[in-house]
């Protein structure tokens, strides 16, 4: 098996990915009080109000760049695909999907009599035409045009998609919950024009939601009765944006007391990378002594206010490749014998000496407050061990082409973000030791490297979670690198307004996946 080939996709190392960790998305809901008992059921109705980024000029899931465009283009379209509870792939328009034995052709079923929201039937030639574009670069997302391209698609019918790689790819699944666009009133668009069209102002979509009007302020949208899935229980979204925003986020804040934060955490991890080609960080017995000094509890409770979900390996909690276990919690004790029985002995300094060596090091990271006060924070960690680290700020170009790329770092405190799916063979894999934007630790171990490999082969997402179930024990065997934090999205609401959200997911966007189960009212059983 390890002589097959893989499919390569662009990692995207996520240097700068803090600052989304602050992120509190708060919405307000005009709504009918909700009271009753164990016999209430949702009904229909309901305003939800949310205040977003933007700019929000064009509704296109292709296209969509600012959080404004990418919430709109999530509630007006639909992919093949979409987020389940763990943010697993789960079915959208197509009810079912399969994987052929080699891994390299993925067969997509669509639903039967579905529509856009102007009546027209979708059907495969909706979702080869999209590709299409993908293809022709007409795309924000670049990770799309990694997979898609070099992939051929063929129609089998009206509801029968075949796609076909060079290299067995699992995550593919993952990679179709793009927005489809409709080719019956886009076919004649050159690729290149699809941002100047009229169609971005007044979309057609397939999704739960329609786009009733777009203006500076935001924009409105309306429940599609005919939404594949069901119709939603709401009535309206209205997303501002601007001034309007602003108003939408003091609406929300003046009753603090009255709301209920819904975390989904996200793909995307910090982590302290250590150059395992460093003398220093060669044997796991320094980089073991480094994680248990470290509570990460407690670093992120007072470092980001419980804004992050502290985890020990690649892989966010609550997401379906996660193990399900807690991060290790911290030991002193234990880091300080690791250590002493290595021959590191405390000299006068209190820094630990083996020969001529101290055990001392420098650990970049963005030159971002942010950032750096969490490096200083484990920097004061790590003292307490015996263990001097110089914080080295640099900035967010080149703290990648200076020393993640050429690898000239000792320790490096950045984000990583694997991309639509968790798979962390990009991160970690030994074929992409020094490679830029692959294994930036430049970790190998024979196990590892089978693992991640077929957890890229295997078209089943059972099989694969034993793989990486298995990899995140070795990982914690190991320590290759000290995994810090999983980034923790939280949704603030009203208490009368229910959700029903993913436990983790790739983005923000995640969070709509099921929309349509969201509720403010509700009706009497009798």
């Amino acid at each position: 098996m390890s002589q097959r080939r893989t499919l390569s996709v662009t990692p995207h190392p996520a240097v700068l990915l803090l600052a989304a960790l602050a992120v509190m998305v708060l919405v307000t809901a005009l709504l009918t009080p909700r009271r009753g008992d164990d016999r209430t059921l949702p009904a229909e109705g309901g305003v939800l109000t949310e205040s977003a980024t933007g700019p929000l000029e064009r509704v296109n899931p292709l296209l969509a760049s600012s959080p404004a465009e990418r919430d709109v283009a999530a509630l007006v379209f639909a992919g093949l695909t979409r987020p389940g509870p763990g943010g697993e792939a789960s079915p959208d328009l197509a009810e079912s999907w399969r994987a052929s034995d080699d891994g390299r052709r993925f067969t997509f079923d669509l639903r039967r009599d579905i529509s856009w929201q102007d009546g027209a039937p979708l059907t495969v030639a909706d979702a080869i035409f999209t590709i299409k574009l993908i293809q022709a670069g007409a795309v924000a997302d670049q990770r799309l045009v990694d997979v898609w391209r070099p992939a051929t698609v063929t129609r089998g019918g009206e509801r029968q998609l075949t796609v076909d790689l060079p290299a067995p790819f699992a995550e593919l699944p993952a990679y179709a919950g793009f927005g489809l666009l409709p080719e019956h009133l886009l076919r004649d668009v050159d690729p290149a024009s699809l941002g100047t069209v009229s169609f971005n102002q007044r979309p057609v979509g397939s999704g739960p939601f329609r786009l009733e009007s777009l203006d500076r302020d935001g924009a409105h949208l309306v429940r599609y009765d005919r939404y594949h899935l069901g119709a939603p229980y709401l009535d309206r979204i209205d997303l501002r944006v601007g001034a309007a925003a602003d108003a939408a986020v003091l609406g929300a804040t003046t009753a603090v007391g009255d709301r209920v934060s819904y975390p989904v955490t996200q793909y995307a991890y910090a982590a302290v990378m250590l150059n395992n080609d460093s003398a220093l960080f060669a044997s796991d017995t320094v980089r073991r002594a480094l994680s248990l000094a470290i509570d990460r509890r407690a670093l992120v409770a007072r470092m980001l206010g419980g804004r992050a979900a502290p985890t020990d390996v690649p892989f966010a909690p609550g997401s379906w490749a996660h193990d399900g276990q807690e991060p290790q919690p911290p030991d002193i004790d234990l880091a300080k014998s690791l250590l002493a029985s290595a021959g590191w002995v405390a000299g006068t300094d209190g820094v630990l000496r083996r020969g001529n060596r101290d055990l001392r090091f420098t650990l970049v990271t963005a030159d971002e407050p942010a950032w750096t006060a969490i490096a200083r924070s484990l920097s004061e960690s790590w003292s307490g061990i015996g263990v001097r680290v110089t914080v080295a700020p640099a900035g967010g170009q080149s703290l990648q082409d200076e020393f993640l790329t050429s690898r000239k770092y000792e320790a490096a405190l950045i984000g990583w973000d694997p991309g639509l799916d968790p798979d962390p063979y990009t991160g970690w894999h030994s074929a992409l030791r020094g490679q830029p934007g692959g294994n930036p630790a430049n970790f190998a171990d024979e196990r590892s490297d089978a693992l991640l490999l077929e957890g890229r082969l295997l078209g089943d997402d059972a099989e694969r979670r034993e793989r990486y179930i298995e990899f995140q024990h070795r990982f914690r065997e190991l320590i290759p690198s000290i995994v810090l934090f999983s980034e923790l999205v939280r949704y603030a609401v009203r208490d009368a307004f229910q959700l029903s959200l993913p436990a983790a997911g790739p983005d923000p966007v995640a969070r709509f996946t099921d929309v349509r189960r969201w509720y403010v009212n509700t009706r009497q059983v009798h």
